[in-house]
């Protein structure tokens, strides 16, 4: 069942290959599916979407991006790495931190650690009702705890202790703010997130910063529970400078299969996929195609999410 979906951006200073379809530039491209906050490629949104640090002709793409080694790789059957002693002492070490700052606590050898043994990646604090989870790329935060839905439905998420003290964890000092609400068919919310950055003029810091160094904030209506996701993975090592596919080409297949004739409908920006590649950071572009001609009773428009990996050797010449 597709999704249907209303996007809302607001700025503060505060997607396992799918299929593959002809083009005309001898040029087989493949799609990439896969879970992202925004949706799954082929998803339908609904709503309005301002700049989501869309590739413009103000930002020119250079011929070669960077594909980095992911240190901490994941996949269906859980971790694809071995939790050694670094890696523990990684955890515990971030964790520490984290509870230093949220609790305002230089000393926090008070605050009981926990391990769990089925998830040796893993370790977690206990405080009321929220679990402060830390893992080697970052923390998984549920909470119930200080006024966290209230803030996330109003959009006052920057009063709340808990990103409060992600942003420090992060050192975001001048945080951006990208808003999306999530809508059911009948226009009804469904989910908000927020995701913050450091607020940045140059795009690819911007790219960079939204796919490695990020908080996110979840909170779906049928829950009582906010999640907050603190993004701080390792790109210290490059794999390879890999020439990508143009963004002219990309357009062209959107136009080609998607039935989209005027440019002004298809939007794209640039993410970081973990998932195209095992043990590898891979960039994508990911399309937002509209068509004025297909819109909602409430007069949303359409969008589709389309998943596209740069690098040329991922697909077929």
């Amino acid at each position: 069942m597709k999704k249907y979906i209303c996007i809302m951006v607001l700025f503060f200073a505060a997607a396992m290959i799918v299929g593959c379809a002809a083009m005309e530039r001898a040029t087989e491209i493949s799609e990439h599916s896969e879970y992202t906050a925004k949706g799954d490629s082929g998803d339908v949104y609904f709503g309005e979407i301002s700049d989501l640090s869309f590739i413009s002709g103000e930002n020119p793409l250079p011929h070669e991006f960077p594909v980095y080694v992911n240190r901490y790789p994941s996949g269906q059957t859980g971790i694809l790495y071995e939790v050694d002693q670094p890696t523990v002492d990684l955890i515990t070490v971030n964790l520490e931190q984290f509870i230093g700052i949220l609790f305002n606590e230089e000393d926090v050898s008070g605050y009981a650690i926990g391990r769990d043994m089925d998830r040796p990646e893993r370790a977690f604090y206990m405080t009321g009702e929220t679990e402060i989870i830390s893992e080697p790329s970052g923390f998984v935060i549920w909470s119930k705890d200080y006024g966290f839905i209230d803030s996330v439905i109003n959009g006052s998420i920057l009063e709340s202790k808990l990103v409060q003290a992600a942003l420090s964890y992060m050192n975001i000092e001048n945080p951006k703010i990208t808003s999306t609400v999530k809508c059911k068919i009948d226009g009804s919310v469904s989910e908000y997130e927020y995701l913050l950055t450091e607020t940045v003029d140059d795009f690819f810091e911007d790219v960079m910063n939204k796919s490695f160094s990020r908080v996110r904030v979840y909170h779906y209506l049928e829950s009582e529970t906010v999640i907050l996701k603190i993004g701080n993975r390792d790109i210290s090592e490059i794999f390879s400078h890999e020439p990508v596919l143009p963004y002219e080409d990309a357009v062209d297949y959107i136009k080609t299969n998607y039935g989209v004739d005027d440019e002004s409908g298809i939007n794209a920006e640039i993410y970081y996929s973990s998932t195209v590649e095992e043990g590898y950071y891979v960039p994508c572009y990911k399309f937002y195609v509209s068509d004025s001609s297909r819109d909602t009773a409430s007069g949303r428009m359409e969008y589709e999410i389309v998943s596209i990996p740069m690098p040329k050797r991922l697909h077929i010449q």
